[in-house]
């Protein structure tokens, strides 16, 4: 929630198709509003994200990692994007990569922002489950994988 609002970012429209849209719950008018963003970037139609609120001392921010783009013919990612709804703009914070730097492109994952660092565990890329736990710093735009200790949950994904 950031301010008296809910924001709802994307989904699966039905078997082939995704939103890219973005809505608005205002919870005292009881009133949905779908927003139009400012700005050039539009990210891409995708479901099976994340969508977190980042509390900031002067602002509240929505941040979305990971889903799957391209319904039913896409792929998952894990780019993280952040939608900043004074200003109704996006900004991608980490683009969608490869390599040992960030975590597989995924979907069906869980996260967590704790302060001003995004955590994602688990989730599927489609074939494989993983049980990996990475964090990115949401200010210094780095993803750094936490190598665990004790009995790690099993590979699990809600897909």
């Amino acid at each position: 929630m950031i301010e008296d609002s809910m924001y709802l970012y994307g989904g699966q429209r039905n078997a082939i198709d995704n939103s890219g849209e973005l809505y608005e719950f205002k919870f005292k008018e009881s009133v949905w509003e779908k927003i139009q963003p400012n700005g050039d970037l539009v990210p891409e139609p995708r479901d099976s994200h994340s969508a977190l609120v980042w509390k900031q001392e002067d602002q509240a921010t929505m941040v979305v990692f990971g889903g799957f783009i391209g319904g039913n013919l896409g792929e998952p990612c894990n780019e993280v994007l952040i939608f900043d709804p004074k200003q109704k703009t996006w900004e991608i914070a980490s683009k969608n990569s490869d390599g040992s730097r960030f975590p597989k492109k995924r979907m069906g994952h869980a996260s967590v922002i704790i302060g001003d660092e995004l955590y994602v565990f688990s989730g599927t890329d489609g074939e494989i489950k993983f049980n990996d736990l990475w964090k990115f710093d949401l200010k210094a735009r780095v993803w750094q994988s936490i190598d665990s200790k004790g009995t790690i949950p099993e590979v699990c994904s809600d897909l």
